[in-house]
């Protein structure tokens, strides 16, 4: 039995594994990561949150019993996400598939706020999701305790989503007389926003459409405890 622990762009990662017979290993995992980040797309300033959380269990496959293996395996847990908050200031512009509106100034008497809101990434589009990598390294090692074991494949998690929900007000011109509360159904500017918005929304869902194979690159430490013969 191994106890290892590293990290791959599914997070920070603990691992126990153990042997089946000279050729196979069963390996279950865990991964957790929480980062918080601001960046700007298309005009929006973005406060994001990321939240990676991932299980599954595998098994391993050494066709020389050390050195080289084959694995496969299953994400049972796939908690990977993104949540954002977008605020823009009173004035400034944002490009909308390629239409430049103008967040509006708080204004009382009229009601106007600046545009603002909620976004969301998943990476988390099919549950369970298959797990294929290969690597170098055996964590329940033939002898000796410790092993520095890599690891490069992919995570079949399914086609990632981008959703957004916008308020406030939207403006067509820097002067600001062309303004609409974006939540009108009825207003042309509303609409047209809107229809923008959905078509950007699918521009960034194609973007990101290659994450539905999420890549997996990690090195890592294991120790054997040796609690049984191999």
């Amino acid at each position: 039995m191994a106890v290892g622990t590293g990290i791959s762009p599914l997070g920070i990662g603990i691992e126990v594994s153990t042997n089946l017979s000279r050729h196979l290993n069963l390996r279950g995992y865990g991964n957790v990561f929480r980062y918080n980040t601001t960046f700007n797309i298309d005009g929006f300033p973005v406060t994001a949150d990321f939240n990676l959380g991932s299980g599954g269990v595998g098994v391993d496959y050494y066709p020389f019993r050390v050195g080289w293996r084959l694995s496969a395996g299953m994400l049972f847990v796939n908690d990977n996400q993104m949540s954002a908050n977008m605020t823009v200031q009173g004035g400034n512009s944002v490009t909308i598939n390629g239409t430049t509106y103008y967040s509006a100034h708080t204004n009382p008497a009229t009601g106007a706020t600046p545009l603002s809101g909620t976004g969301a990434l998943n990476l988390n589009g099919v549950k369970p999701g298959a797990v294929l990598t290969t690597g170098w390294g055996n964590h329940v090692q033939r002898s000796g305790h410790w092993a520095f074991p890599f690891e490069i494949g992919a995570a079949f998690v399914g086609t990632p989503s981008i959703a957004i929900n916008l308020g406030g007000w939207a403006c067509t011109d820097p002067a600001q007389t062309q303004c609409t509360n974006i939540a009108d159904p009825k207003n042309p500017i509303s609409q047209k926003f809107h229809s923008d918005l959905q078509a950007q929304i699918h521009k960034w869902n194609d973007d990101i459409s290659v994450l539905q194979a999420y890549p997996i690159i990690s090195i890592g430490v294991a120790y054997n405890f040796q609690l049984r013969s191999k």
